[in-house]
């Protein structure tokens, strides 16, 4: 361990022996029963016995280490009382570097989230500099560069100076619209507030803003990300539209950024589809809610092949795609195993995520009236039909069969 300051009150700092780990937002500290009750004006008994005092007086940790200020925010310690007394920070929320500061106090000027698709990445082609205005006073700039990977700067700043939740809201919702535009969001590797000096902000980012692995086959990209696809009006209509649809792109953002079984991928998709159609065009059946993705629109028609559009020998004639697509989501939503149901089944289940996933894009594109290139969606069904013939996919024989 080193020796760091402490403080709960930002003001008096004690020399205590500890480390501090940002990235992994980890505390650990050892002090005596004298520097107990000097720090924290609590004994060891009242330790021992009401932990409570204790906890409400370590919420927030101020710590200067290396002449860096470090302020630790919404902390919960285990304690080990021996000959000193050890300290272990069990979880942290926040930790600012370069302030001592409670969060609801910093105003600022620019947010910037650095970010980056690793390697030279083909998203560089599609990615341009450029800067707009989203209110009067507001300024969005994104500012591209490629070092050994290919960063992407998002700066949001305010001329009068705003608080970080507000700016940074600004900011992922242009990471929002990434997702939307390319296919996958960028790895934010860094935030931070720039003023006199850069705040950066250490906490854990939710599941739809992470990514395992940033793709660089640019496979999925759909639109350009430049002043005819991402500016003022789109931007503000995406915002509206996020707010018609609450959890519903969340849970999009949620299985594109994350692992799991395709089955379940695939499932939650379609209920996916079903929620955005229900809520910002009216109620239908499931069968009628995917022939508007797949059959009513230009684009999404030719994500449909020849064998997709095969009939299914039921009452309804029903297409091959829709059709499974439908009983996946029923077969999994209900978890009845014994149901006559018809599913994606093993490697169809790929071939129906990327489908399933390029329908919703399109169809979110087409309602914010973001023109989508035709052209890359010829070029990306051509990339799914190799795959198919390359695993030499056919729809399986269960059709109409018990699972």
């Amino acid at each position: 361990m080193d020796t760091l300051k402490l403080s709960i009150d930002g003001i008096n700092f004690f020399d205590i022996e500890g480390s501090i780990d940002v990235i992994n937002k980890k505390i650990d500290f050892i002090i005596s029963t004298n520097v107990l009750q000097k720090i924290f004006n609590i004994n060891c008994a009242e330790l021992a016995f009401n932990p409570d005092c204790f906890y409400n007086k370590a919420k927030n940790i101020f710590i200067i280490f290396n002449n860096i200020e470090f302020s630790c925010l919404n902390c919960i310690f285990s304690f080990n009382i021996n000959d000193n007394i050890k300290f272990n920070s069990v979880s942290i929320d926040v930790i600012l570097e370069n302030i001592i500061s409670d969060i609801s106090n910093i105003k600022t000027k620019k947010v910037v989230f650095h970010s980056c698709y690793l390697g030279h990445s083909i998203h560089s082609a599609y990615i341009n500099k450029y800067d707009f205005y989203l209110t009067p006073s507001i300024n969005i700039k994104i500012n591209t560069y490629t070092k050994d990977n290919f960063y992407i700067d998002i700066e949001v700043e305010s001329k009068k100076g705003s608080d970080y939740e507000k700016l940074s809201n600004v900011a992922f919702s242009v990471i929002e619209m990434f997702m939307l535009l390319l296919g996958d969001i960028p790895i934010i590797d860094k935030i931070y507030t720039s003023d006199e000096r850069d705040v950066i902000y250490h906490f854990e980012l939710v599941d739809k803003y992470k990514t395992k692995v940033s793709r660089k086959n640019g496979k999925e990209i759909l639109c350009y990300i430049n002043d005819n696809t991402l500016n003022k009006e789109n931007l503000k209509k995406f915002q509206k539209f996020r707010k018609d649809t609450k959890i519903i792109y969340d849970l999009f953002m949620i299985n594109i950024n994350n692992d799991n079984y395709k089955e379940i991928k695939n499932c939650n998709l379609v209920q996916i589809m079903e929620g955005l159609y229900k809520t910002l065009i009216g109620d239908a059946k499931l069968h009628t809610i995917l022939e508007y993705y797949f059959l009513h629109n230009s684009c999404t028609k030719k994500l449909l092949s020849r064998r997709d559009k095969r009939k299914v020998n039921n009452a309804n004639k029903s297409m091959t795609f829709l059709y499974k697509a439908n009983n996946h989501r029923n077969y999994l939503s209900h978890l009845n195993l014994n149901e006559n149901k018809n599913v994606f089944y093993k490697l169809e289940n790929t071939y129906a995520y990327w489908k399933l996933c390029m329908a919703i894009r399109i169809f979110i594109l087409q309602y914010l009236n973001i023109p989508v290139d035709k052209s890359i969606i010829v070029k990306y069904n051509k990339e799914i039909d190799d795959w198919t013939k390359r695993y030499k996919l056919r729809f399986s024989s269960r059709l109409n069969k018990k699972i």
